[in-house]
């Protein structure tokens, strides 16, 4: 979780030109919830424009069999929702 989460922020810092992040961490029904938001300038989030951060964050989420909602548009910033397993 922890490298997810910095991943996100490294991501952040580097490409979104936010002026804040929120980061929500949390459990409901037996599931870990992270949710990170920027108000960022966003991005069109298609698969092949993902670089090896997103990547990444997906590899560690999937390996926890955990799901990533990502959403993002040009203006309106970036929205990670992951959820996995208590185990």
């Amino acid at each position: 979780m922890y490298r997810i989460v910095q991943e996100a922020l490294t991501n952040c810092a580097r490409h979104s030109e936010a002026q804040s992040v929120l980061i929500k961490l949390g459990i409901e029904d037996h599931r870990y919830i992270v949710h990170i938001e920027d108000d960022g300038k966003g991005f069109v989030p298609s698969r092949e424009a993902r670089g090896i951060g997103l990547i990444g964050i997906e590899e560690r989420v999937a390996e926890m069999g955990g799901s990533l909602n990502l959403n993002s548009a040009p203006g309106a910033g970036t929205k990670i929702l992951i959820s996995i397993p208590l185990r």
